[in-house]
């Protein structure tokens, strides 16, 4: 008896709606890969619409919204692999239980660096200081240039110092002066 689960259903869904009645096997493989063709389109249509959407906003939204994009066009492109390896019967159990046993291996090996991604989302998220702002912090005064996921570019005194976000989130910061902020607040 063959054991069955979501992806084996699914999967089994999926070939029918590709399977061509009477027709050949090549057939049926070009009619699954103009889908592909097409949903490729889609999806890339989709994130320059969103990567125009961008443009329009302010300089320190732009950086969260570009986070998001990134982790749709991400989740987009696995779910699109899914779907293909799906149709063309790939069992995922065996795959979803060795992709665990190496994530918690990477994740250990990879903590210092992890930590540091989640402190740039922390900053970009919780817009602690933003792009314009000048702020000290780690001992190191300057304006705010860019704020990335592994790091913060400040401008002080013509150079630019690049500091790591983990070392700003696990220290105190000052702001010194706001662009969102009137002076007696900042």
């Amino acid at each position: 008896m063959q054991e069955t689960n979501a992806f084996t259903t699914a999967g089994a869904n999926l070939r029918a709606l590709v399977d061509i009645p009477g027709a050949p096997g090549w057939v049926d493989m070009l009619v699954l890969i103009l889908g592909l063709i097409f949903a490729t389109i889609i999806i890339n249509l989709i994130i320059t619409l969103i990567g125009n959407l961008i443009s329009s906003f302010k300089p320190h939204k732009r950086t969260v919204i570009s986070l998001v994009v990134v982790v749709f066009h991400v989740l987009m492109w696995l779910i699109f692999i899914t779907v293909c390896m799906t149709v063309i019967g790939v069992d995922f159990v065996p795959l979803l239980a060795c992709l665990g046993v190496g994530g918690i291996s990477l994740g250990i090996a990879l903590k210092d660096s992890i930590a540091s991604l989640m402190a740039g989302i922390t900053l970009i998220v919780g817009e602690v200081f933003v792009i314009g702002d000048v702020i000290n912090v780690a001992g190191v005064e300057g304006e705010v240039e860019e704020i990335t996921i592994r790091y913060t570019k400040l401008l002080a005194g013509g150079e630019r110092i690049y500091v790591p976000n983990l070392s700003i989130v696990n220290s105190i910061v000052v702001l010194k002066k706001s662009v969102r902020l009137p002076k007696a607040q900042a």
